[in-house]
């Protein structure tokens, strides 16, 4: 599959991503995560 790879923030530990679903026209990727650790919780709490 196709995925992409995420860091939460500047120091954070680099984590591959699903690709859920995509649209070029939009220019938007969506990813779907399951918190299951820190990483995963902090990204959780992002906005966008």
């Amino acid at each position: 599959g196709q995925f992409i790879i995420l860091r939460v923030d500047e120091m954070g530990e680099r984590i591959p991503i699903t690709i859920h679903d995509y649209d070029r026209e939009k220019g938007t990727v969506t990813i779907i995560v399951q918190t299951v650790g820190a990483t995963t919780e902090k990204l959780s709490h992002k906005q966008q």
